[in-house]
């Protein structure tokens, strides 16, 4: 694993909303990584966390998990089937677990259908270990965390074609969504657009309204996958 400062194989982005309280009770996290060698080294570095409790696993179970599973860490890599079919199937067997992906590489395709299939998180496997211990506890909180370079994918993705603006959202509103899905904190964004973080709250309230949205890992998921991430 290279050493896990270690690298898996460098920041993620955090979406945090309104302000988040840490999540108190260690987490049960599923390491689903089909290569023994490399779900063992995985699942032991995690353990160094008191706030996470790792458990591999070499595929997402027929009959779903024995016991609650907050976060799945989902490694796409070698899988047996399609990233489509393999996070329905996950999705279907725990429904209420959130799934971070891990991946060597990824297409921008890739990422967009696997958050619209329901992970809130995906990272490059060149991330560090405290990258992927972040972006566990972000998902865990209900936010989307995605590697930078991934971001960097979407952005000059030659697929992407020409950003539409998302219905009924003002111009403003737009770049505020953009904005959420490249990573940016309210403050982040307050300063991007010379704005108060109370006026940037207000924007996104009016945005989770139009869109009938209830969290920002749904704002950001709705950018990425209607092309406004530019």
């Amino acid at each position: 694993m290279n050493g896990l400062r270690p690298r898996l194989m460098d920041v993620g982005v955090e979406f945090d909303i309104f302000g988040n309280a840490n999540l108190g009770n260690a987490l049960r996290v599923a390491v689903i990584v089909p290569q023994g060698v490399f779900r063992s080294s995985l699942s032991a570095a995690l353990e160094q966390y008191t706030d996470i409790e790792p458990f591999g696993m070499p595929a997402v179970p027929e009959e779903g998990f024995n016991a609650t599973v907050d976060v799945v860490v989902l490694d796409l890599d070698f899988q047996p089937e399609n990233h489509r079919e393999l996070m329905r199937r996950l999705m279907n067997c725990a429904p209420e677990a959130r799934v971070c992906v891990l991946a060597f590489r990824s297409l921008p395709a890739t990422v967009r259908q696997c958050l619209s299939l329901g992970a809130s998180g995906f990272m490059l496997k060149d991330c560090t270990l405290e990258e992927l211990h972040r972006a566990v506890r972000a998902v865990a909180r209900g936010q989307v965390f995605i590697d930078p370079k991934i971001a960097g994918l979407l952005l000059r993705s030659p697929t992407a074609g020409p950003a539409p603006k998302a219905p009924d959202l003002s111009s403003r509103e737009t770049d505020v969504i953009r904005l959420i899905a490249l990573g940016l904190t309210n403050k982040q964004i307050a300063e991007k657009l010379d704005l108060s973080e109370k006026t940037i709250k207000n924007h996104i309230s009016h945005i989770f309204r139009k869109l009938k949205i209830t969290a920002r890992t749904q704002a950001a998921i709705h950018a990425i996958s209607n092309n406004l991430v530019r």
